[in-house]
């Protein structure tokens, strides 16, 4: 009797670690969360492809959803959440997190470009199973047009590549969750503006020196080859990029302390 899966992205992490290391690698501990992985792979292993990378992290994704539990999602999934209220949006004196604070602050000042925390799979496998996966910023770059970028918010922890990882995982959520290929899901487009935008771009945004001596632009173009080839309906594009920013914050600064504009610049 096979074991049902406990999240959407049960097993995605063994696909990830298959995809940049040999198996010896592998028996000798090799993780793509390590930091000393975005160090290693700043070439590109001779066995990597960008698509079997891909191809290979979705379809888990689809198997999963095709064994969880006959169970509602969350109605937050997919949500532009409303930053109408600043209240909601305030962290609070006491918080100590530069990424939060930074996100925050953006909500702040730019509460009509930029919203944040969407969840992506909120309750699907049980009722408090992926709650805390979200995606931590959404632009809504055009309204009438559908398109938004996904953005992955990091200022000291973990790597270039593993925030790479994660909005990934999450950009083939969101695709598995708008072709609902189990019919399981069954979300209401109406009501979801995100689930049926033309254009998806997933961001890793992150200070300069966050980048530092890595250099991943192979697998930005990898993962830009690979989405190109797996996402296949016309009326839905998604690319990937790493950007930067130039500023400096603390988790003692407020939404004042930002530029007047958040320029987010290319890595690559």
């Amino acid at each position: 009797m096979s074991v049902i899966p406990n999240s959407i992205l049960s097993c995605v992490d063994a696909e990830i670690d298959s995809a940049f290391f040999t198996k010896e690698q592998l028996q000798e501990g090799r993780r793509y969360e390590q930091k000393r992985s975005c160090i290693d792979l700043s070439a590109p292993p001779g066995q990597f492809n960008g698509y079997d990378l891909i191809a290979a992290i979705y379809d888990r994704i689809e198997k999963n959803l095709m064994r969880r539990p006959k169970r509602k999602p969350s109605k937050e999934n997919w949500k532009l959440r409303s930053t109408s209220d600043q209240g909601t949006v305030n962290t609070g004196e006491k918080n100590t997190s530069d990424e939060v604070t930074l996100e925050r602050a953006i909500i702040e000042k730019w509460p009509t470009e930029w919203t944040y925390q969407m969840p992506v799979a909120s309750g699907l496998f049980g009722s408090t199973s992926d709650k805390r996966r979200s995606v931590d910023l959404v632009y809504i770059k055009e309204k009438d047009n559908r398109s938004f970028d996904f953005v992955e918010l990091k200022i000291a922890s973990d790597s270039p590549l593993y925030a790479a990882m994660e909005i990934l995982g999450y950009g083939l959520v969101y695709y598995a969750s708008r072709q609902d290929t189990a019919k399981n899901l069954k979300y209401d487009s109406k009501d979801l503006t995100v689930l049926e935008a033309r254009k998806i771009s997933l961001c890793v945004l992150a200070p300069e020196a966050f980048y530092g001596t890595y250099n991943l632009k192979w697998l930005q173009k990898a993962i830009n080859d690979g989405l190109e080839r797996l996402v296949d309906i016309d009326s839905l594009k998604m690319d990937f990029r790493f950007e930067k920013f130039e500023f400096q914050w603390k988790h003692t600064m407020s939404g004042s302390d930002l530029p007047k504009q958040l320029d987010r610049k290319p890595v690559y």
